[in-house]
């Protein structure tokens, strides 16, 4: 018999924000137990070694370990990779008046305010257009006008670690083999777990924002560069 996959993300994403909505839980635990009995600290870490074990089994460690260490390296990136990008923004904007904004639209830039920091999919964007659009003669006019080097090179250097951790994650994601039945009954069983304790503890803070997004599972997939196309009828935010 069939086993019908009940969240609408990769099994490795899911998996990926199961561990960080658990960690949210038991970072929270002393005050989310008061309203949830069984929300033990015994609760939070059989969850913690279901998910464990569900990485060590249907993903295979080594594999879920690299992909891990890609998506840590683009958190790494995305404050400095922003700032810079404002930053030289504003001396391009500064440098060349009305001709800054073709400049800006070439590097990609054109649309930057209606990016978000806490977007790591924009911030990469972002980062890749501005790879391919500083051209040689663009850099030298750039420098020109004051603009240190070393910005353009180390937004340039962001630009391509993202492409290469990119290619890293796609290329782990799409070698995940078939799931059994038992295997695919396990990640349900957690997803089903994990959308429950969103519901519960989403509702909680719901007079905190920042402690309410952490127990929303579509941000937190967002938040960690991942994304989902359609949202499985579980998801209640």
């Amino acid at each position: 018999m069939k086993q019908t996959k009940l969240y609408s993300v990769k099994n490795v994403d899911m998996l990926f924000a199961s561990q960080k909505i658990c960690g949210s839980l038991r970072d929270n635990q002393p005050e989310l137990v008061v309203i949830r009995t069984n929300w033990t600290m015994d609760y939070v870490e059989d969850l913690e070694e279901r998910i464990t074990d569900a990485i060590h089994n249907y993903l295979g460690l080594d594999r879920f370990n690299a992909l891990r260490n890609a998506t840590q390296n683009l958190y790494q990136i995305i404050t400095p990779a922003w700032r810079d990008l404002s930053f030289i923004r504003t001396q391009i904007k500064a440098d060349f008046g009305a001709e800054s904004e073709f400049i800006l639209k070439e590097l990609g830039l054109g649309n930057y305010t209606k990016a978000s920091r806490n977007n790591q999919q924009q911030v990469c964007t972002l980062l890749m257009v501005f790879r391919r659009g500083m051209s040689d003669e663009l850099k030298t006019r750039i420098e020109a006008k004051g603009t240190n080097p070393a910005l353009i090179e180390r937004i340039k250097n962001y630009g391509m670690a993202v492409i290469e951790s990119n290619n890293e994650q796609e290329k782990m994601k799409q070698t995940s083999k078939a799931l059994s039945y038992e295997a695919r009954e396990a990640l349900n069983d957690i997803y089903k777990d994990i959308i429950s304790i969103c519901k519960i503890a989403a509702s909680y803070y719901k007079d905190d924002p920042v402690k309410k997004e952490l127990f929303i599972f579509s941000k937190v997939t967002r938040r960690l560069g991942q994304s989902s196309n359609a949202q499985s009828p579980l998801v209640n935010e």
